[in-house]
């Protein structure tokens, strides 16, 4: 009987990592925009490049960073000075 249950609980691990993986994602492309001159930006996309993304940063001015952060439904108290759009 304890045999059996763990081998239920064994292949219950087993199976149960497989979404784990498939959450991981496909596409590694990253779109960043930022604020021209930020020290702690270029860190971050350093970071990422570091953890196998690939970013593309685009530094579009601070007016069209709004547009783009209000575009992309992120709430006034939880912006930064960057903003990326990872796989769409």
């Amino acid at each position: 009987m304890l045999m059996k249950l763990l081998n239920i609980a064994f292949f219950g691990l087993v199976l149960g990592a497989a979404p784990l993986a498939a959450a991981e994602p496909s596409a590694t492309a990253v779109e960043m925009w930022r604020n021209a001159g930020c020290g702690c930006c270029g860190k971050w996309a350093s970071h990422l490049e570091a953890n196998g993304f690939k970013v593309t940063i685009r530094e579009p001015g601070s007016e069209k960073l709004q547009q783009i952060k209000k575009l992309a439904g992120i709430a006034e108290k939880l912006e930064s000075c960057h903003t990326a759009k990872i796989g769409g």
